[in-house]
């Protein structure tokens, strides 16, 4: 690897999907799998006709009904999340083939490489640009505070460069970046 190089890296943090999965694009993403549409149809009452109701220190509110979600804690709910969000990898990696996904849960990163600290924030932005758009389109809510870049390179100077969306910039980290409970070094020196 020369000097200038290196593996360059962004993470979008915390995604909000539990809450506003809508069951048909679930439904077409699961017909998109192949899944049996016995399993769809199950799926779609499992998500229709449920009601919630808030319990503060014994008392309890009134029933409301829940629209859209997918019920936490259900052994169903982890499976049809992922069902649900692997659009974005989709519709990401299969756009462009220097860009690669690695996710955890409900943190999502994205991992590109180039030349120059610029280039890379380009790509970045560009991934940033049709990730948020996806979103939109899908009721997925990125939260954009917990959004982190970090730039990985053997260069001492710090990036200067950010990625954009919009009037948003979101700088690289000069120093080390947190992630699912691991800092990562920009100057690859741990």
């Amino acid at each position: 690897m020369r000097e200038e190089e290196g593996s360059r890296y962004t993470s979008y943090g915390r995604i909000s999907y539990f809450n506003n999965t809508n069951s048909q694009l679930l439904g077409k993403r699961m017909r998109e799998l192949g899944v049996q549409e016995d399993i769809i149809r199950w799926t779609g009452r499992f998500m229709r006709n449920r009601r919630v109701k808030l319990v503060l220190d014994g008392m309890e509110g009134e029933a409301n009904r829940v629209e859209a979600g997918i019920l936490q804690g259900s052994p169903a709910a982890s499976i049809l999340f992922i069902t649900y969000r692997l659009g974005i990898f989709r519709k990401v990696e299969g756009r462009w083939e220097w860009v690669k996904a690695l996710s955890f849960a409900d943190d999502i990163s994205w991992w590109v490489e180039g030349k120059t600290d610029e280039e890379v924030a380009e790509k970045l932005t560009r991934v940033r640009e049709v990730t948020c758009k996806w979103g939109e389109k899908n009721g997925v809510t990125f939260e954009p505070g917990k959004s982190k870049a970090i730039l990985f390179s053997r260069k001492r100077k710090a990036p200067t460069t950010s990625i954009r969306l919009g009037g948003r910039k979101i700088p690289f980290s000069k120093e080390m970046t947190r992630w699912l409970g691991i800092w990562l070094d920009s100057h690859l020196t741990l």
